[in-house]
């Protein structure tokens, strides 16, 4: 699997959606492999057997296919509501994204390091599971980059997110495709300099 899904700009217009009768859909560019679209209500976690597993029950860290009992591969697929993220960047920007994290400030603290954002759902799971205090809400700026290409998470090709924080550093903001937190999801890594203003926090 290669660790960016989408190349450089000039290929994103031919991206595509395959809906057909005979083959699960699937996003595609003439350059890259396809990534399935898991079907809906399903994760974007598949097993060896290629069979997309359920999203994983809270206050748990792993799941089995329902139909093999497989675990969990790195062969993963995009739910279908973030498709429309992968297909158009702009998109990025009129969503909301949530941080979970047990800092009480994360717009004014100091440290540089780019921050993880994705789905509510994901970061309220990574809020159980880490036993965060915090729940924050962010948007991004109107005018914010977004990078073109688009990674999935793994961390045989990208350990430690190094490659999506130095895309993140110099001012994109870096999609990726989760493989932890609602897996299959659209989750973002930017820096804090994208945010569109303090964002709005939660304390559990």
């Amino acid at each position: 699997m290669d660790k960016f899904l989408i190349p450089p700009r000039q290929s994103l217009i031919e991206f595509k959606r395959a809906w057909t009768c005979d083959l699960e859909p699937t996003i595609s560019t003439n350059s890259l492999p396809s990534i399935y679209v898991a079907p809906l209500g399903q994760s974007g976690s598949r097993c060896r057997q290629g069979h997309f597993l359920p999203f994983v029950p809270s206050g748990t860290t792993t799941n089995l296919c329902g139909r093999c009992g497989g675990m969990p591969t790195d062969k993963m697929g995009v739910i279908s509501r973030d498709v429309d993220i992968l297909e158009e960047p702009s998109r990025v920007l009129s969503r909301a994204w949530w941080h979970s994290s047990n800092n009480s400030d994360i717009y004014n603290d100091p440290n540089t390091i780019p921050i993880h954002l994705g789905s509510r759902k994901a970061a309220e799971q990574r809020f159980e599971t880490m036993h965060y205090r915090y729940l924050y809400m962010v948007r991004m700026r109107p005018n914010a980059r977004v990078s073109p290409q688009i990674f999935i998470e793994s961390e045989y090709y990208d350990p430690g997110h190094k490659t999506m924080a130095a895309i993140a550093n110099k001012g994109e903001i870096v999609r990726y495709i989760n493989n932890s937190e609602e897996a299959g999801g659209v989750s973002l890594l930017t820096a804090k300099y994208n945010f569109e203003s303090q964002p709005s926090r939660e304390v559990r």
